[in-house]
């Protein structure tokens, strides 16, 4: 009996090379990126999402 949740065809581990964890904050300037892009694409809405939380 085969459980497709905990092996796969190859027995390798899905996350195998992949960073696991806890991810490192966004800089000050990929913020900035995003917020920029997010204007120039009309996106009220995610804009203020960003500011506000």
């Amino acid at each position: 009996m085969n459980n497709s949740i905990t092996s796969n065809k190859h027995g390798i581990p899905w996350n195998k090379g992949k960073i696991v964890g806890q991810k490192y904050p966004l800089k000050f300037k990929e913020i900035w990126a995003i917020r920029i892009r997010l204007q120039l694409a009309h996106q009220v809405k995610e804009l203020v999402q960003i500011w506000s939380g």
